[in-house]
């Protein structure tokens, strides 16, 4: 757990101190994004070397499955991330179609991000409106390119940092079994492949309500970069605590709390969904962990109202909605049935 707390605490301490500075006079400019990155990572490092010993991870013991699957996840990686963004004839292209309007708004939130705009920013692209998005990690890849490091290059590091903090928090979660369901969750309609054995990336679920994760979610969605391993440590610490793990690696409060209370900066529906894990295990699980619950929401509180007023404006937003019956509407069946199976089957 130590690699994963060094650098997820690092992206979301310098993301909140490049935050602090661009509400500054100073606004966010190439010195302050310098030290944002630069000062973070030092308290961080301290941080974790000064924590004590149990909280840090161990050796443990290694599958065979284990390493298959992380070969597999890595050339998935690989695959999807050394070509998420490149420049060909002078345009600007993508690797997955899934992806051809989620890099266009990153790369234009980056670039906008990086030219100091006044805080909260403006909307780049709809004029007369807040940016009410999160985009705490387009902050981060700003900073990047404030100190030299282009935004194409700037996507790609991010994601492959992200993909091997994503490895490591499966593993930490859920061991070999957690890294196959991320990857192969896609339904029957993948085995397709199988006719064909494309090298190019595709996703076989287009059509078909049931998503591909990796493909659907993870590489367009550049936020679960940071929320997908932020939230899995977290939950796993947390299943340790309440289960009295003693023995076991555990997070340091300070660790805890920054990983928690920037995450509405991230991805806002992670954020939602770890707080209603906390609120049924303040309920109905184990009393004695109350008391440290209701520390970490007083530390919490103040920071993370914050993001989630910069991200939505307590006001309306397209992040929310109830839809009602969407399995059957999207696929157009009367049967539940044939959403859950013969929708994923092979066509042809």
């Amino acid at each position: 757990m130590k690699i994963s707390l060094l650098f997820l605490t690092w992206i979301a301490l310098s993301t909140t101190v490049g935050v602090g500075f661009a509400y500054s006079p100073y606004g966010l400019v190439p010195w302050t994004a310098a030290a944002s990155l630069g000062v973070s990572l030092v308290a961080v490092l301290v941080g974790v070397l000064v924590s004590p010993g149990q909280l840090l991870t161990r050796l443990e013991k290694v599958q065979a499955s284990g390493i298959i699957l992380a070969l597999l996840f890595l050339a998935f990686a690989v695959r999807a991330f050394t070509q998420v963004i490149f420049v060909e004839d002078g345009a600007v292209k993508v690797l997955s179609p899934n992806n051809l309007g989620d890099i266009c708004l990153h790369l234009t939130q980056i670039n906008f991000l990086a030219s100091n705009p006044h805080y909260w920013p403006e909307n780049p692209i709809y004029a007369f409106d807040k940016l009410r998005y999160p985009i705490g990690i387009d902050i981060f890849n700003a900073e990047l390119k404030l100190i030299g490091i282009s935004p194409n290059l700037g996507i790609i590091l991010v994601a492959f940092l992200g993909s091997f903090l994503t490895l490591r928090a499966l593993f930490l979660f859920g061991g070999p079994f957690a890294v196959a369901a991320f990857l192969f969750n896609g339904g029957l309609v993948g085995f397709i492949m199988f006719e064909s054995w494309p090298w190019h990336l595709e996703d076989y679920q287009t059509d078909v309500a049931w998503k591909s994760i990796p493909l659907a979610l993870f590489v367009t969605q550049r936020g679960l970069l940071y929320a997908i391993p932020a939230g899995l440590v977290l939950i796993t610490h947390w299943r340790r605590t309440l289960d009295s793990q003693t023995d076991r690696p555990h997070l340091p409060f300070w660790g805890e709390w920054l990983l928690y209370s920037t995450m509405p900066l991230f991805h806002l529906h992670t954020f939602i969904f770890l707080s209603f894990l906390l609120l049924w295990w303040f309920l109905f699980g184990n009393p004695n962990w109350r008391g440290q619950l209701i520390r970490l929401v007083m530390f919490w509180f103040i920071p993370a109202t914050f993001f989630v007023y910069g991200v939505t404006g307590f006001g309306k937003t397209n992040a929310l909605a109830w839809e009602r019956g969407w399995t059957s509407v999207v696929e157009a069946r009367e049967h539940w049935q044939h959403f859950w199976w013969f929708s994923h089957l092979p066509h042809g």
